[in-house]
C-alpha cells in the first residue's frame, strides 16, 4: 500500500501501522455497508428517469433521432456505445432495458439537469419521484441524485469514508430511494449493518 494511501488511516492511528491497517479493513467493511443501498438507488433512479423518456420517446428510445438529438455530444456518443455493445451481445432482441442497464450513473444525472427541464420534465416531478416533498423540484432531485453518483464512486473507488460521515452518506441515499419507492427504501433499512459496523471501529 503507497504512503499516500495508507497516509489517512495512519493520522487517524497516531501513526500505528497495526492499527492503520485494521482501519482500512474496518474502511472496506463501512464501504460494504453503502454498496447494497447505493445499488438499489442507482437502479431505482435510472428506472425513474427513464418514465418521461418512454413517455415522449416510446420503447424505441435509444435508436430515436428526437431523442439522440437532445443530447451533447458527450452522452450521445456514451448511448452509441452502449447501443453497440448490446446490439453486438443480443442482437435483434436488443431492447431498450438492455441499453439502460449499459449506460452510466452520471448519464441518468445528466437527464435531471437543466437542459431538459423542457424536454423530459415539463410536468414536474411527480410521476417519477412520487413520494418527494412538494418543493423538491429538478434542481432540488438533480443535486440529491448527484451527491448519490459521488458516494458511489467514493466506495466504488475504495475511497477513506470511515471520517467522513457514512452515516449521513447512507441517509442521503435512503432519502433519495425514498423519493422513488418508501417500499423499497424500508426493505433495504431492514437489511442495514452500517450502525453496527460503525460501533465496532478498532481501538488501540
Amino acid at each position: 500500500m503507497t504512503q499516500v494511501r495508507i497516509s489517512r488511516y495512519l493520522a487517524a492511528a497516531k501513526n500505528d501501522k497495526q492499527l492503520a491497517l485494521r482501519l482500512y479493513v474496518w474502511n472496506a467493511r463501512l464501504c460494504e455497508c453503502l454498496y447494497l443501498p447505493v445499488q438499489f438507488t442507482e437502479v431505482a433512479v435510472r428506472n425513474a428517469v427513464m418514465r418521461p423518456v418512454l413517455r415522449r420517446f416510446k420503447a424505441d428510445w435509444f435508436e430515436r433521432p428526437a431523442f439522440q438529438n437532445i443530447l451533447p455530444p458527450r452522452l450521445a456518443e456514451e448511448l452509441s456505445t452502449a447501443v453497440a455493445k448490446e446490439r453486438r451481445r443480443h442482437g435483434l432482441s436488443l431492447t431498450g432495458g438492455h441499453v439502460v442497464s449499459a449506460l452510466s450513473l452520471g448519464f441518468w444525472v445528466a437527464l435531471l439537469g437543466v437542459s431538459y427541464e423542457n424536454h423530459l420534465w415539463h410536468n414536474g416531478m411527480a410521476d417519477s419521484f412520487p413520494n418527494a416533498r412538494n418543493s423538491a423540484d429538478r434542481e432540488t432531485i438533480y443535486l440529491c441524485v448527484e451527491e448519490l453518483r459521488k458516494v458511489r464512486n467514493e466506495i466504488m473507488h475504495h475511497a477513506a469514508i470511515f471520517d467522513r460521515g457514512p452515516k449521513g452518506k447512507l441517509a442521503t441515499v435512503m432519502d433519495l430511494l425514498g423519493m422513488v419507492s418508501v417500499e423499497t427504501r424500508d426493505y433495504v433499512a431492514r437489511l442495514d449493518t452500517l450502525s453496527q459496523v460503525i460501533n465496532e471501529r478498532p481501538r488501540c
